[in-house]
């Protein structure tokens, strides 16, 4: 949960690596001002993502075109699908 991780940090316990993504949604409702964040970029690796889907399990319709949209957008940018 990195809610708690942030709350174990703002207590002074540790340190916590975590995507920018996580960082932001993890933001609202709690003031995290005290705690000051660094880009990791140059140490670690872009990440990679990818969907997950149950074998032979019927996708939605808005299933379906999010994933599709997903891929125009990434043949846009020369990235793998």
């Amino acid at each position: 949960n990195y809610r708690l991780m942030l709350r174990y940090v703002l207590r002074g316990v540790g340190a916590a690596i975590m995507d920018e993504m996580c960082l932001k949604a993890s933001s609202y409702g709690t003031d995290w001002r005290p705690l000051v964040s660094y880009p990791l970029d140059e140490f670690l690796p872009t990440a990679r993502y990818g969907i997950l889907v149950r074998k032979r399990k019927h996708l939605s319709p808005q299933a379906k075109g999010l994933i599709e949209n997903i891929r125009e957008e990434l043949a846009k940018t020369n990235l793998p699908a």
